[in-house]
């Protein structure tokens, strides 16, 4: 009998891992928010839900064909149940595979543990149950074989149990990382605090924007696109008696995420990028969308600046509300701005005007809208003293994120990588960058995702962008069908279900001197 409660444990665990692995990864993309998890796999990810259900009967039912076996020898039945969860575990294992894989946090650890012992309560509660009510062999391995089945069909319920548990501690311990991090950046009074959100642009414009003032000043940043309330603390941690400037970008995916963000830092400084209708599946408009990032100019106090982009008619809109000092800049206009762009196979030439006086330098950033970008960083910089000349060099230094419209050069093709995220605005960016290369232009994308309402709307305008840049697009998933009626015909369409399809296509139609665009990340979040 021990060697099969033996086996059991570790089919379980075999179960609970194997089958977890694109689990655990999504509910961590959903933020450890419960509800949009289960909507992911409702929607999105309703395949692989439903691959595992299979999985998991098939499973009980190998446990029936061999139960009899326990009868007879139950260290034999032990290693046939052992084995066979292990190849089905397997086979899941190779078969769901998470695009974005897990980052093991403190948080995430925790979740999991608790998440695993719920796992083994219910496996051993059935154990019990068998014992004390059937109470004798073949029905108790019965019931065990089902305790691991329901195991597996209930992985992702007692993931968000598992959160659930946890969620007391993890309040707590993030009221704690806020409150430290308020407290030590309250105790560099001299310290200038910039806080910078909008729905595109904002890492692109931190990034610049750091370069240039560290020109002058002892400047720190939030890593990477860390943006939430951990992610602040987080790079907070670097701020010490000789840091001059804190800069924290600040993402939102509901109304009042900014103000949150904004009573942890106290910006002094804010900077709006670009609006547009991003994550309109929890903001539900776009008005939400701007109230929402002007929570960071109400944020602001009396003797504040705040800096918009001239190159978003929604961030124009906040400009003329704006009751505190402020300026305009852009790739369109305000203090800062474009005289002219040339995208060319090396770079992308600008000329930009600052403080009356045209500057021309080359840069490695592509596209009129990191132009804009460079424009609202250099008129920030300006106002804390970069003079205009470190400004430029400043500028010809810079290099792209990475995702964000990053040419690479591979085996005689040309692949621009904007996979990091897109929205309409970024999207016209990106056909702008790839008409400038020769040979023929492809397109592989999942159009633009958490539309909401106006999902179909929007991945139309996609299409019809695109087609006028692209030879051949290669439309992935859901928004396929939408972004194909935009195209009308000006450009060859081929729709897919998933990125396999889509490389295998490219694979037979690229030749030496093409040039392929990766819109948006393929499949956007979860994989296929």
């Amino acid at each position: 009998m021990i060697y099969f409660f033996v086996a059991a444990c570790l089919s379980a665990v075999c179960v609970y891992v194997c089958f977890g692995r694109k689990f655990f990864a999504i509910f961590q993309q959903c933020s450890y928010r419960c509800g949009e998890f289960i909507g992911a796999l409702r929607k999105e990810c309703k395949e692989d839900t439903e691959y595992l259900s299979t999985y998991s009967l098939t499973f009980f039912v190998y446990s029936l064909v061999f139960s009899p076996l326990f009868a007879l020898d139950d260290v034999l039945f032990s290693t046939v149940f052992f084995l066979g969860s292990f190849a089905f575990a397997l086979g899941v294992f190779l078969k769901i595979c998470p695009v974005k894989k897990v980052r093991i946090t403190a948080r995430f650890a925790r979740m999991s543990f608790v998440s695993v012992l719920l796992c083994a309560l219910v496996v051993i509660g059935f154990c019990c149950f068998g014992y004390l009510v059937v109470g004798y062999d073949i029905p108790l391995c019965l019931v065990l074989s089902a305790a691991i089945t329901l195991v597996a069909l209930l992985l992702p319920f007692f993931i968000c149990a598992g959160c659930f548990v946890c969620l007391p501690y993890d309040k707590f311990m993030f009221k704690k990382s806020v409150k430290k991090c308020r407290r030590k950046l309250e105790g560099f009074p001299r310290l200038i605090r910039i806080g910078i959100t909008g729905s595109y642009g904002k890492t692109s414009v931190k990034n610049i924007l750091e370069k240039m003032l560290s020109a002058k000043y002892r400047v720190a940043v939030t890593p990477l696109s860390y943006n939430t309330p951990l992610g602040i603390c987080k790079a907070a941690e670097k701020v010490d008696v000789e840091t001059e400037i804190f800069i924290a970008e600040m993402g939102a995916r509901k109304p009042g995420d900014i103000k949150e963000l904004c009573d942890i830092v106290r910006p002094d400084v804010g900077i709006i990028t670009g609006i547009c209708g991003q994550h309109l599946e929890t903001f539900l408009s776009v008005e939400n969308v701007k109230s929402t990032k002007n929570e960071l100019i109400e944020a602001l106090p009396l003797d504040g600046y705040a800096f918009f982009s001239a190159d978003s008619a929604g961030s124009r809109e906040l400009f003329e509300k704006c009751g505190v000092t402020k300026c305009l800049a852009g790739a369109s206009g305000g203090e800062v701005f474009v005289e002219s762009t040339e995208e060319r196979e090396d770079g992308t030439h600008i000329a930009m005007n600052i403080g009356g006086k045209v500057y021309s330098f080359s840069t490695e950033l592509r596209g009129r809208a990191n132009a804009g970008n460079i424009c609202l960083a250099a008129a920030v910089a300006l106002k804390f003293g970069v003079s205009p000349e470190r400004i430029v060099v400043a500028a010809e230094r810079l290099k792209p994120s990475p995702h964000r419209l990053e040419v690479i050069r591979a085996n005689g093709v040309v692949i621009i990588d904007d996979s990091y995220n897109a929205n309409v605005e970024s999207v016209k960016a990106a056909a702008e960058v790839l008409g400038c290369f020769g040979g023929k232009k492809f397109v592989v994308t999942p159009g633009v995702v958490e539309g909401g309402a106006s999902a179909e709307k929007i991945n139309a305008d996609v299409g019809k962008i695109l087609a006028h840049a692209a030879d051949e697009i290669i439309a992935v998933g859901q928004n396929s069908a939408a972004i194909s009626a935009g195209v009308e015909k000006r450009a060859a369409v081929v729709e897919v279900n998933n990125i396999e399809e889509a490389k295998i296509i490219l694979n037979a139609k690229l030749k030496n001197g093409d040039a392929v665009l990766f819109l948006n990340d393929i499949p956007d979040r979860y994989g296929a």
